[in-house]
C-alpha cells in the first residue's frame, strides 16, 4: 500500500488506511509523519519500492536519496543489534530477579545464578563453578554445565528439541541440583582457597598495591598465575571470575565461568551484565545464609528450651520420687521393729508351749506371717533403695553374671540339686549401676531356683545381637500358667505363699530404665526363660569397669 490515490502512504497524516503495519500501540504514529517515518518507515519495503520507482523516474536526487537511505540502515543494524542485545539481556536479568526473589535455599539461588549465565539465550557461557566463603576460606560448592564437548552437544541439542525457554531452565529442581554436583564432586572437594589467595585476592580487591576495583569482573588468562588445582581444571582455558559480595562488601562467595569448548570472548556489555547478575544473585544469597543462620540458631534455641523443660520434668519427677522413697523408707523401718518383735516373741512363744498345746497353731501362724511381713519389709527398702539409684558408668555384664552365679552356688550348696551351666559370649560394657543390675539378674535367677524345688538345670547366657546384649535365665521347673505369666512382672503379684510380689517387677523396672526390654518366654512343664536385652551405648566410656562388683569377683 505504498501509493495511495496522487501521494504515497509515508507522506500521508491522520488516514488509519495508509499504514497498515502500525500496532494497536501506535495510533499516536498517524498524525506525526516524521516519526512514522523514523520509526516504521526506514526499514519498510514499501517504502524502498516506491524510492526505486521514483528514481527511474525522478532523477538523480531520489537516487542519491536511496543510496543514503541505504547506507543509513547499514550502519543502523549494528546499534540495532546492540540495542536488541541489551534488551534481551534485561529480559533475562528480570526474569532472574523474579525468580530469586522469594529463593531462600542457598542451593536455590546457586543454581539458578549459573542458570542464568550458562543459558544459550543469555550469557551463554560454557561451563561455571561456584565457590562459597566457609570458617573464612573460598570452598568449592556447585557447578553446572558439561564436562566435555559430547556432553555439551547432547545437553544444547535436548535443548533445542524441547524449545525450552529460560523460564523452564531456571525452573529449581534438588535432583537436578545433586546430579548436576555430583559430576563435579571430585573437583569441588580439592577447590579450597584462601581469600587472601591470588588470583581471589584480586577478585574481593583486598588491601594490597594497585588492587582492582572492588566488584569487578575478573579474566583470568592461560598465562596467569593460579593455583596448582585451578591451573589443572581450567588448563589452557580463559575463565573469568565474578565475586559475590554482601552490602557491605563482605564476600560471600565467586563465580567461575568459561567458554572452554566455544572459546567466545566477552564484551564489555557482557561484563556489565555479568556484574549486574552477580548483584542480584549476591542479594539473594546474603537473605539466604542469614535466613539460613537463623533457622539454625532458633533450632538450637528450641532444642536447648526443649532440653530445660525435660530437666525440669527430671528435676520434679526425682524429688517426688525422692519424697517417695523416704515415705517408703520411714514407713518401712516403722513397720519393721514391731514386726520383728511380734516374729521373735511368736517364735520364743512357740518353743516354750508344751508340743500337743492347741495354742501352737496360732503361734505358728504368727511367726509365719511375721517372717512375711518382715520379707515384704526387706523388699520395700530393696525397691526403694535399687530403683532410685541414678549413677551410670560402664559396667562388665560378664563379670556381675560370674559373680551372682559364685554367690548363688556357695549359698545354695546344702539346697536342691542345682546343675549351673554358665555360657557367656564376649559382650561390651554397658551403661548402668551394678548394683541395680546385679539385684535384677538375681530377682530372677531366684525366681528359677524357687520353680525346682526338687532340683534341675539352671542356664544363665549372654549373647551380643546387633546393638544390643541380651542375658538370658532358663530354668526346667514346672512352668507356669498363662495367668501367672500375665501376672509374673505386676507389682504385688507372687506364686509363693510368701514374699511381696516386688522381685520381678523391680527388675523389669530397672530394665526398662535402662532402656532395655525384658520378656517371658514360658511353656507349661517344660520351665520358663527370661530374655533380658540392654542396649550398648554408641560409644562406650573408656573408664575402668572395676566397681564395687569387680572388686568382688577378684578377691
Amino acid at each position: 500500500m505504498a501509493r495511495v490515490g496522487d501521494s504515497y502512504c509515508w507522506l500521508i497524516a491522520d488516514d488509519p488506511a495508509a499504514c497498515p503495519y502500525l500496532g494497536a500501540q501506535e495510533a499516536h504514529l498517524l498524525s506525526d509523519v516524521r516519526r512514522r517515518n523514523r520509526e516504521k518507515c526506514v526499514g519498510c519495503e514499501e517504502l524502498r519500492h516506491d524510492l526505486a520507482e521514483l528514481r527511474r523516474t525522478g532523477g538523480p536526487l531520489l537516487e542519491a536519496l536511496t543510496a543514503i537511505l541505504d547506507e543509513a540502515l547499514n550502519r543502523c543494524r549494528p546499534i540495532l543489534r546492540t540495542l536488541q542485545i541489551k534488551e534481551e539481556l534485561l529480559d533475562i536479568l528480570r526474569h532472574l530477579s523474579h525468580s530469586l526473589q522469594l529463593a531462600l535455599d542457598p542451593d536455590e539461588i546457586l543454581y539458578k545464578g549459573l542458570v542464568a549465565f550458562t543459558a544459550g539465550s543469555s550469557l551463554g557461557f560454557n561451563r561455571g563453578l561456584a565457590l562459597l566463603v566457609e570458617e573464612g576460606m573460598l570452598c568449592g560448592y556447585f557447578a553446572l554445565g558439561p564436562r566435555d564437548g559430547e556432553e555439551a552437544a547432547r545437553i544444547w541439542q535436548e535443548v533445542n528439541e524441547r524449545g525450552t525457554t529460560l523460564a523452564d531452565l531456571l525452573q529449581y529442581s534438588p535432583e537436578v541440583f545433586a546430579r548436576e554436583r555430583e559430576k563435579f564432586r571430585p573437583w569441588l572437594e580439592r577447590f579450597r582457597f584462601a581469600l587472601s589467595e591470588s588470583p581471589f585476592r584480586e577478585a574481593f580487591s583486598l588491601p594490597i598495591p594497585h588492587a582492582p576495583e572492588a566488584g569487578r569482573v575478573l579474566e583470568i588468562t592461560p598465562e596467569a598465575p593460579l593455583p596448582e588445582v585451578l591451573r589443572e581444571f581450567y588448563r589452557e582455558a580463559t575463565f573469568w571470575i565474578v565475586p559475590l559480595l554482601s552490602h557491605e562488601e563482605r564476600p560471600l562467595g565467586a563465580l567461575l565461568l568459561d567458554n572452554f569448548l566455544t572459546e567466545r570472548p566477552i564484551s564489555a556489555e557482557d561484563r556489565l551484565a555479568m556484574e549486574l547478575f552477580a548483584m542480584e544473585i549476591a542479594v539473594a544469597l546474603e537473605r539466604g545464609l542469614a535466613h539460613t543462620e537463623l533457622r539454625e540458631k532458633v533450632e538450637m534455641l528450641e532444642e536447648a528450651y526443649r532440653r530445660i523443660q525435660e530437666h525440669q520434668q527430671t528435676i520434679i519427677r526425682l524429688r517426688e520420687e525422692a519424697a517417695v522413697a523416704e515415705m517408703t523408707l520411714q514407713l518401712t523401718h516403722t513397720i519393721k521393729n514391731p514386726v520383728v518383735a511380734i516374729g521373735g516373741l511368736a517364735r520364743h512363744l512357740h518353743k516354750k508351749l508344751d508340743e500337743h498345746s492347741p495354742y501352737r497353731r496360732f503361734t505358728a501362724a504368727i511367726a509365719q506371717e511375721a517372717s512375711r511381713l518382715e520379707e515384704t519389709v526387706q523388699d520395700f527398702v530393696k525397691f526403694a533403695a535399687l530403683k532410685y539409684a541414678t549413677e551410670r558408668h560402664p559396667v562388665d555384664v560378664n563379670g556381675i553374671l560370674e559373680l551372682l552365679a559364685h554367690e548363688k552356688m556357695e549359698t545354695l550348696r546344702h539346697g536342691p540339686p542345682i546343675r549351673w551351666h554358665l555360657d557367656l559370649a564376649p559382650v561390651p560394657p554397658i551403661l548402668a549401676d551394678e548394683r541395680q543390675l546385679y539385684h535384677c539378674v538375681e530377682n530372677i535367677v531366684n525366681n528359677a531356683i524357687e520353680a525346682m524345688s526338687d532340683g534341675g538345670d539352671l542356664f544363665i547366657e549372654s549373647r551380643r545381637s546387633d546393638d544390643a546384649i541380651l542375658i538370658i535365665v532358663r530354668d526346667t521347673g514346672p512352668g507356669l500358667t498363662e495367668e501367672a505369666a500375665r501376672n509374673l512382672f505386676k507389682p504385688f503379684f507372687t506364686t509363693k505363699p510368701t514374699g511381696s510380689g516386688l522381685g520381678l517387677y523391680t527388675s523389669k523396672q530397672i530394665v526398662e530404665s535402662l532402656g532395655g526390654e525384658l520378656q517371658l518366654l514360658r511353656q507349661l512343664g517344660q520351665g520358663c526363660e527370661v530374655v533380658i536385652r540392654l542396649p550398648i551405648p554408641e560409644a562406650p566410656s573408656e573408664t575402668s569397669t572395676e566397681g564395687e562388683f569387680g572388686a568382688r569377683r577378684a578377691s
